[in-house]
């Protein structure tokens, strides 16, 4: 399956390609202040 989409690249599929991987991005930036901010009220 991944073989026939890698195959024909069309625009719709590269730009759904970068939506999922700006979401995971946002993920990562949100559990990294979501920790940051965990560890901040643990020390205080």
């Amino acid at each position: 399956m991944t073989a026939i989409t890698f195959s024909r690249i069309d625009p719709l599929n590269i730009l759904s390609f970068y939506n999922a991987f700006s979401m995971v991005q946002i993920y990562f930036i949100h559990a990294d202040i979501l920790q940051k901010t965990w560890e901040y009220s643990f020390k205080s």
